[in-house]
This record gives C-alpha cells, structure tokens and sequence, in this order.
C-alpha cells in the first residue's frame, strides 16, 4: 500500500502487525510440531507412513523444508529482532515466505492424504444422508462435499472478512493518509492554518 498506493502506514501499526505475524508464525509452528509429534508417538502405521512421507528423507521432503526453513524459522528470525521488525521490506518478505510455507504446508496436507488414502478403511466416504437401516459411509466411489460442508467453507470465508474489518478498525489501517509531497500547497495551508 505505500509503495503502490501512495498511502503511509504509521510506524506503530507496523510493529503491531510484525508483531502479530512472529506471534502467529510461533503458534503455528508449534502445532505443527505437536502434531508430528502426536503420529510419531502414537505410531499407528497408516498414519507413520504419511508422515514418512512428508519429513525428511520421504518423497515430499522438499514440502518440509520449504514449510519450515523458508516459511517458518527465517521469517520469524527476521521478525524476532526489533531492528529488523521496522523495515517495511523485511515485514513483507517475511510476509511472503510465510504464505509459501503455509501453501508448501497445504500441499503437504493434501497430496500425502491422496497418496495415502484412507476411504477404503472405515467409516469410509460420508454419503451426506441418513435413513434408518441404510448405511451412512461407503467405502468405495468419489469424495463430493456435501451442503454442510460448502457451509463451513462459507462461513470460515465470512469469518476471514470479519477478522480484516476489525483489522482495519484496530490496526489503524483506518488512518490511512496519502503521502503529499514537501513542499505543495496542502503542506503550506496547513502550516498557515496551524
């Protein structure tokens, strides 16, 4: 925004958002964390050769590194730093390399589940009705979401939009003022008004 858009973001609402992005990024990494390590505890062998898969030395190796070198562990040391932390360039590359380690994170998710597929296990493929006696699972066929599903999918859009309008609201994105250059004639009314 202030380098395409003209407007100046102040300097607290960086550091705030900084901030909040190495806060968030710590969270994150540490789930996913606990979750490797909750598969790896429990070692139920259909789950370990997912996760086989996904750290290193598996097939989907480059996906880890790429989730927690490039998009975990360097933005959160360029934010870590309070120097670093109020340099616009260094929180909007972090910014990128976190959204490539979330998206590195995604396709981990999804392809490690389509090359290791579960449906033919029990419960199987929800059918999305429910008659008394039929069978609610099957256990062969294709995935298709069902309505409840496209209602989640929904609603977490509507939640997204929710969490950037109170952004805007108490980040201070709602002050934003485009930059005038020194010496005009808005500059000088102002001087003389003051």
């Amino acid at each position: 925004m202030q380098k395409f858009a003209g407007a100046e973001l102040q300097e607290s609402t960086w550091r705030k958002l900084s901030g909040l992005m190495a806060i968030s990024l710590a969270i994150d990494l540490f789930f996913v964390f606990s979750e490797y390590l909750t598969i790896g505890w429990a070692g139920v062998p259909n789950e370990m050769v997912a996760l086989r898969m996904i750290l290193p030395g598996g097939q989907f190796a480059a996906l880890f590194w790429l989730e927690w070198v490039v998009g975990g562990i360097v933005p959160f040391l360029l934010l870590l730093k309070p120097r670093t932390r109020r340099l616009t360039d260094v929180v909007a590359t972090g910014a990128v390399l976190v959204l490539l380690g979330v998206y590195a994170f995604q396709i981990g998710l999804t392809t490690v589940g389509m090359a290791n597929p579960l449906i033919q296990l029990a419960p199987g493929i929800s059918l999305g009705t429910y008659a008394p006696g039929a069978p609610v699972f099957q256990l062969v066929g294709q995935y298709v979401p069902t309505w409840v599903e496209y209602f989640i999918v929904t609603g977490l859009a509507a939640l997204g939009a929710i969490l950037l309008t109170v952004g805007f609201r108490y980040l201070g994105f709602g002050e934003l003022r485009p930059k005038i250059p020194e010496g005009s004639g808005h500059e000088m009314e102002k001087a003389a008004q003051a």
